[in-house]
C-alpha cells in the first residue's frame, strides 16, 4: 500500500519522548519508521518514511555522484542521522533524544501529512514557518499553476 498522508495534527510528548501516531495514519504503515534530520529555511525539523517510502528514497541516494562534495554533505547530514524506529501497541513512538535535540522537540510537536512523509516540527518552529507560508501562499500557488500548464 502506498501511504499518503494528508492534514495536520498535533500531539504532546510524554516524558519518555514519546508521541502518538493517528489512527488514520496508523493504518497506512506497517509498524515501522525512518526519522532522519531535516531542514527548511534554516528551521529543523525531521523527516518521518514508512519503511518502503525510505527504502525507495534511498535507492536514489545510491545513483547520486557520490564523488562530489555537495552529495557527500547532503547524505552526511541526511542518511547519517536516519534512525529506524517502531511504534508500540498504543501506537506511540520514541524520538531518540539526538533526533529531539535536533527539532528542538519538548513538550508538543505538530505532525505535517506531506504525501510519501510526515514532516514533525516543534510548536515554536511551526508557528513560524506555517506564518511564513500562508504569506506567501498566493504567489506560490501562482507559479504551481504553471507547472500544471506544462504537464498537460
Amino acid at each position: 500500500m502506498v501511504a499518503s498522508f494528508r492534514g495536520r495534527l498535533e500531539s504532546k510528548i510524554d516524558q519518555k519522548g514519546r508521541f502518538v501516531l493517528p489512527q488514520s495514519w496508523r493504518t497506512l504503515c506497517d509498524g515501522q519508521f525512518i526519522l532522519a534530520n531535516a531542514v527548511y529555511q534554516k528551521r529543523p525539523y525531521l523527516d518521518f518514511f514508512t519503511e518502503t517510502e525510505w527504502s525507495k528514497l534511498e535507492s536514489r541516494f545510491n545513483d547520486l555522484p557520490s564523488l562530489r562534495p555537495e552529495v557527500q554533505a547532503f547524505l552526511r547530514f541526511y542518511v547519517s542521522s536516519a534512525t529506524k524506529i517502531s511504534s508500540d501497541s498504543n501506537g506511540r513512538i520514541l524520538v531518540p533524544p539526538t533526533l529531539r535535540g535536533y527539532a528542538k522537540l519538548e513538550d508538543s510537536l505538530v505532525m505535517v501529512g506531506m504525501g510519501n512523509k510526515i514532516e514533525i516540527w516543534s510548536q515554536a518552529e511551526w508557528s513560524i514557518v506555517h506564518e511564513e507560508l500562508v504569506k506567501g501562499f498566493e504567489q506560490n500557488a501562482g507559479n504551481i499553476a504553471g507547472f500544471f500548464a506544462e504537464v498537460s
